[in-house]
């Protein structure tokens, strides 16, 4: 799974720097600037400070255009070089650039006209690759993190060839009566009984080699009459191997039954997830030195 999300981060990673560089080419080309140099300098700098850098420095070429033909022009153009439209009023005196609304030429002090005639001030592109580019550094990083919580909590599943577990279940009496610590069981059983609302997991765990043997004692107040069980593994992106076990009974007809859970192999549970009759409750667990195995296989 983490591989997955490590291509993943590296696909958008990837995908907002070929953006980036299409946008600095293109723009750097209509501003007339050095188009392959800015390219090299936004892809080859890192955490995007090559674009920060281009974005500053572009404003000092002009991106302006004509209106009538689209050719690029500077912004104290008069006329368009290449239709002659003219892009700015002037003094009729001096010639000097003006706004349409001034009274009087700031450079000769002579009255300005109150209609200068045809003027088309140049214009600039709207420049929406940008915003969506921005947009994209923001929304791709939340994503990612709005998919790695996903993971986190949306468990899969997993077939361990070489895991093997069994549930029995059996009366206490009878589960004390093969039990080489029955005494220490009894103790455990009276801790059990003065909180009934929960359930109750007594764990022992060895380890040979990379060979992991794990047992649970699990006493449920309500259990009656054991009818079934399933049990599986399931692992998340941040969590270990976990083991479910789905329990069901009849109704309680008074007689204590406790489910002995033997778990063996190459993989070791770091959590145990019990559901009785389709209802989950909080396991309240104590752990033991001694196998709780009652009888040697």
């Amino acid at each position: 799974m983490s591989v997955i999300i490590l291509l993943i981060l590296l696909f958008m990673l990837l995908g907002i720097m070929v953006f980036v560089g299409i946008y600095v080419y293109r723009d750097a080309q209509k501003r007339g600037m050095n188009a392959l140099l800015w390219l090299l300098i936004a892809l080859l700098t890192p955490s995007l400070l090559g674009l920060i850098i281009y974005l500053l420095v572009r404003g000092s070429y002009s991106d302006l255009k004509c209106p009538n033909c689209q050719n690029p022009v500077e912004e104290n153009y008069m006329v368009c070089p290449n239709c002659q439209t003219r892009l700015r009023a002037s003094c009729p005196n001096c010639n000097t650039p003006v706004q349409p609304s001034w009274k009087v030429c700031p450079q000769c002090a002579d009255p300005l006209p109150e209609n200068f005639g045809a003027v088309s001030a140049p214009v600039r592109p709207k420049d929406n690759t940008l915003w969506k580019i921005l947009i994209a550094i923001i929304v791709i990083p939340v994503a990612l993190i709005v998919l790695l919580v996903v993971l986190s909590f949306s468990s899969f599943r997993t077939n361990v060839t070489s895991q093997t577990t069994a549930v029995t279940a059996m009366p206490v009496d009878d589960y004390l009566a093969v039990s080489h610590q029955p005494e220490a069981i009894k103790d455990w059983l009276s801790h059990c009984a003065s909180s009934p609302e929960q359930y109750h997991v007594l764990k022992f765990s060895s380890t040979q080699e990379n060979y992991f043997d794990t047992q649970y004692l699990i006493y449920i107040p309500e259990a009656g009459e054991y009818t079934h069980s399933a049990h599986s593994y399931s692992s998340s992106f941040f969590s270990g191997p976990t083991l479910e076990i789905d329990l069901a009974g009849a109704e309680n007809t008074g007689e204590q039954i406790v489910f002995l859970v033997l778990c063996s192999g190459d993989e070791k549970p770091e959590e145990l997830k019990l559901t009785f009759n389709g209802k989950t409750k909080d396991l309240c667990t104590a752990s033991t030195d001694e196998p709780i195995q009652p009888i040697d296989e």
